[in-house]
């Protein structure tokens, strides 16, 4: 088997991997000869949602052959090449697969395998919000950092808040299921308001340019820390959050999320539909509340209720 790695490696240095081959009584089996290959593997675990992220394949880096020494273990030195396809700024994390394989004098093979990874960056850092979260639960989530190998670390950190500003109507485009960012504009706004009373014909680069910054903070994150420790509440709506690593530039991360106010009798934000349930899964004899609203008025719903295929439920 593999012996643990304790330290953190960097991209671009040579590291040695050591290992042991051992007979079933525990001690190791001397002068065995063993064969090792090692593949690289992209992810980008830290994604913002403004980039793009390419699909890479898995590559092979390094393979050979060797003899354990007089204490039957292993050694495997390869170079921890990062994927010329990413940019630092992708925050991509590369994981380094391992595999030996020995023959004893029997035979008999035994494999095993062993990863590493290392990254550009020496942190990450992450958020569990949900996309949708209601008022008071906010704070039940957190802000994580960890390392490249997924333990938890410290680092100094740039917590920005923002709030989308309300468009003047509901979104045409995102009522009718479409992501379009608008590069001309051949109707006035009074002729657009004329034809589609109501509707409001922002882009999808719309909001992003009209945002309102709520909260800011520094704060040296240990391991993990609340999401939100304003005083002022998030009131419903649509938000934006962005963490920044002061120690380490390319660690940056963003989402966007949206907050209700359960049982509030009004919409969070301007929708066309609005749909929200107080619980995922619910159990034979349980009672669950869904909320159904929409922004437009004299507005009719068409509700259907499925159990697997069976319709328990339909009606306006």
């Amino acid at each position: 088997g593999f012996e643990k790695v304790k330290e953190q490696y960097k991209l671009n240095n040579d590291v040695t991997v050591t290992g042991n081959v051992s007979a079933l009584a525990g001690f190791g089996l001397d002068d065995v000869e063993y064969s090792y290959r090692v593949v690289r593997k992209t992810s980008f675990p830290w994604r913002c949602w403004w980039r793009w992220y390419p699909p890479i394949d898995d590559e092979q880096i390094a393979y050979g052959k060797g003899r354990t020494d007089e204490n039957g273990k292993f050694h495997v030195t390869f170079n921890l090449k990062p994927s010329l396809k990413t940019k630092p700024s992708q925050q991509p994390v590369f994981t380094y697969e391992i595999e030996v394989t020995a023959t004893n004098a029997q035979g008999e093979t035994h494999s095993d395998t062993h990863y590493l990874r290392a990254g550009y960056n020496e942190v990450a850092l992450s958020t569990n919000i949900p996309s949708l979260v209601e008022m008071s639960a906010i704070n039940t989530y957190d802000i994580e950092v960890v390392n490249m190998n997924g333990q938890p670390a410290t680092t100094r950190v740039k917590r920005l808040i923002y709030r989308f500003d309300e468009p003047d109507g509901i979104n045409y485009f995102e009522a009718n299921g479409q992501n379009i960012a608008i590069d001309r504009q051949v109707l006035s706004d009074e002729e657009l308001k004329a034809k589609f009373p109501g509707f409001s014909f922002n882009g999808s680069n719309y909001k992003m340019q009209h945002k309102t910054l709520v909260y800011e903070d520094e704060v040296e994150i240990k391991e993990k820390t609340a999401f939100y420790p304003g005083k002022n509440p998030l009131t419903p709506g649509k938000y934006y959050i962005e963490l920044k690593s002061l120690d380490d530039p390319l660690a940056v991360t963003a989402k966007e999320f949206s907050v209700y106010q359960k049982d509030a009798r009004t919409m969070p934000y301007k929708s066309m539909t609005w749909y929200q349930t107080d619980q995922t899964t619910v159990q034979p004899g349980d009672v669950f509340r869904s909320s159904i609203g929409s922004s437009a008025n004299n507005v009719r719903v068409w509700v259907q209720l499925l159990h697997g295929n069976e319709v328990r439920l339909e009606k306006w």
